[in-house]
């Protein structure tokens, strides 16, 4: 989908229902060349947070957006 207005109403709509999109991983969305996602936390619609998973040996974590409380 091409990048714009209608594209960030629709990833505020699904942020809104509860998805949450994993980010800059492999394979993964890359906010440093997404304009819509840049803009969308420069105006603080959406905030990124990190989640760690794995056992002690093995830590790992995880970036993800989603819809910015307050």
């Amino acid at each position: 989908m091409p990048y714009g207005a209608k594209r960030r109403k629709i990833i505020l709509d699904m942020l809104r229902e509860g998805v949450e999109f994993k980010v800059n991983g492999m394979h993964d969305i890359q906010t440093k060349n997404d304009p819509d996602i840049k803009r969308l936390l420069k105006y603080k619609k959406i905030e990124m947070f990190n989640v760690r998973s794995g056992s002690w040996s093995d830590r790992s974590k995880h970036t993800y957006l989603r819809i910015k409380n307050g």
